[in-house]
């Protein structure tokens, strides 16, 4: 069982970018415990509130003469708006990456929302292990990209699926509204 102080510091350092390995290092936790309080702590957020999660747990461990608590609220706040992507932006950003080309490969767009809303830079070969998953976490995703891009869109693109992959494009209509 972690304690308060190891859960307050698994927040910190995960905000700032730490692996779980690298965390369970400086915590003293196996990997898995560190995975597991991280998922009690997403779980939490989810039916509390992220800014609410991380007032109890970690008031009383982080000090204002240490930090400025209200600060950190904030910061979590924020984190929280970005782990809630609206369909609407993320509709927009693929009619963005499809409205100056014809047909566009899926893995085009699956990199385009990696790197927009992950903000992921260089090539999808240097991105951290497990970006997908974290993609679809983070847009609410359950099914496979085509699958969600058909629900998302509707009629508003084209899909050609074949074996192996598939591409995209603006249906026509859309296509006219956004000219």
């Amino acid at each position: 069982m972690a304690t308060k102080k190891q859960i307050s510091d698994i927040i910190m350092l995960r905000g700032l970018g730490f692996s779980q390995q690298e965390i369970a290092e400086h915590v003293s936790l196996s990997r898995q415990a560190v995975a597991y309080q991280l998922q009690k702590l997403k779980s939490e957020a989810v039916l509390m509130g992220s800014v609410d999660t991380f007032r109890s747990k970690c008031r009383g461990i982080i000090s204002g003469s240490e930090v400025d608590i209200g600060l950190l609220e904030e910061e979590a706040l924020e984190i929280g708006k970005l782990q809630n992507i609206g369909e609407e932006v993320v509709k927009q950003t693929i009619v963005a990456e499809l409205s100056e080309q014809g047909w566009v490969v899926l893995p085009k767009i699956h990199f385009k929302l990696a790197s927009t809303f992950l903000q992921l830079e260089g090539t999808p070969a240097d991105w951290r292990k497990g970006w997908p998953a974290e993609l679809n976490s983070k847009l609410g995703w359950k099914n496979k990209m085509a699958d969600e891009l058909k629900r998302l869109m509707g009629s508003d693109i084209e899909l050609e699926l074949r074996p192996g992959g598939g591409a995209a494009r603006l249906s026509k209509k859309i296509a006219v509204d956004y000219a």
